[in-house]
């Protein structure tokens, strides 16, 4: 329930497919795996080598201690630091066109654009800016690191067999609530989110049908809503807060909210067993086409 930031498996020889299996059912930021004759004493990290890793607390309980979780490496300035509204407006325009992902997605995809039109400019613009860090980060992912152990690092799907409840209250904006589901309906962690409406929510009720197409929607009460945040399979409980135009932060930071990210490593140089195991996992994030 309260799991640790992270994890080393050793065994007689590297057991890749037992860890492949706690990697892909957990939510960690950095696993290691080692043998007997090369063993995963420590669960450290080298940033500098590619092994991304972090510090944040459990995901129900994100908003009672910080605001974002702790990305290393990046810079401390990056975690106070929001998009002006003149180049969110600029991007706004810009995601409407094919040059864009999402301008791509909304044009194949009719029911991802009638959850968008109705965003704020500064909304789209950041909607478009998210689906841009997206492709970019899932392109050609995992990625390699290098140094005298083995890494892979990227974004990570919620652990399998889990979801993650976005929660639109009858007071909770809009645009909060489709900013929140993006980076879900973008990738291959779409089945992996609930959109949680409460009755009285009248940009959400309405719609519930055709929002049924694209993301499962369960329309709850309060009482509803809090036995399903207490399930087992539950990872994650999002409830939006407003964005105010001087308040759209970066874009990586936001999705390291709902998103995993972090890396896994053998210890053994150019160990591309280790490789051809993990790169393979459905946990990594992959954008849609």
């Amino acid at each position: 329930k309260n799991q640790p930031i992270s994890l080393a498996v050793n065994g007689d020889a590297h057991p890749h497919g037992f860890a492949r299996a706690l990697f892909e059912r957990s939510g960690l930021v950095v696993y290691t795996v080692g043998s007997n004759d090369n063993p995963a004493l420590t669960a450290q990290a080298r940033p500098q080598d590619g092994e991304i890793f972090g510090e944040l607390p459990p995901r129900k309980e994100l908003n009672t201690y910080t605001r974002f979780p702790m990305i290393v490496p990046s810079p401390s300035a990056a975690y106070n630091t929001n998009y002006s509204t003149n180049f969110l407006e600029e991007k706004a325009a810009a995601g409407s066109t094919e040059d864009s992902y999402l301008g791509v997605m909304m044009k194949s995809q009719p029911l991802l654009k009638m959850l968008i039109d109705p965003l704020s400019e500064q909304a789209k613009g950041y909607a478009t800016i998210m689906g841009e860090y997206l492709k970019e980060a899932c392109e050609n992912g995992p990625r390699e690191g290098f140094g005298s152990r083995t890494s892979l690092y990227g974004l990570q799907r919620p652990p399998l067999g889990t979801e993650t409840i976005i929660r639109a209250d009858k007071d909770t904006p809009y645009d909060s609530v489709v900013l929140s589901l993006l980076p879900f309906l973008l990738t291959n962690a779409k089945e992996q989110v609930i959109l949680s409406v409460d009755r009285e929510s009248n940009a959400f009720s309405h719609n519930k049908d055709k929002l049924g197409a694209i993301v499962t929607v369960s329309e709850q009460d309060a009482e509803a809503f809090e036995h399903s945040a207490s399930a087992s399979t539950c990872y994650n409980v999002v409830e939006p807060q407003h964005h105010q135009v001087d308040s759209f932060p970066i874009i990586s930071h936001f999705v390291s909210r709902l998103l995993l990210f972090g890396h896994v490593k053998s210890t053994t140089q150019n160990d591309r067993h280790f490789i051809d195991a993990f790169s393979k996992s459905s946990k990594w994030l992959k954008t849609l086409d």
